[in-house]
């Protein structure tokens, strides 16, 4: 079993892409690097760097693996950050899961 994990450089999604490996899947991680960090990304998961927004890299993954699963984790989440830029966070965290739900949804 594949499972794609967006956003896996992050805190919450390389904590995830640790326990799938754990228990035996094979996992993609797929992230912008906004505010993953590449030294997150646990060994033996396999990284396409790309971002939700962009249909082109998301056919990039699709294309490349066969995925059985997705876990989304990819969303910027400072709050300080939020209120200072909230249509950022809207385009990034709305807009971005919306684009990929409805292209793959």
């Amino acid at each position: 079993m594949t499972v794609l994990v967006c956003g896996g450089a992050g805190y919450i999604g390389s904590h995830a892409v640790a326990e799938l490996i754990k228990s035996g899947k094979k996992v993609v991680v797929f992230d912008n690097f906004q505010t993953g960090h590449r030294e997150a990304v646990v060994e033996g998961a396999e990284v396409v760097e790309g971002d939700l927004r962009n249909i082109k890299d998301i056919d990039q993954v699709f294309r490349g693996y066969t995925i059985d699963s997705v876990m989304h984790f990819a969303a910027d989440s400072l709050v300080g950050v939020s209120v200072k830029e909230p249509l950022a966070y809207y385009e990034n965290n709305v807009y971005g899961s919306l684009k990929f739900n409805k292209v793959y949804g």
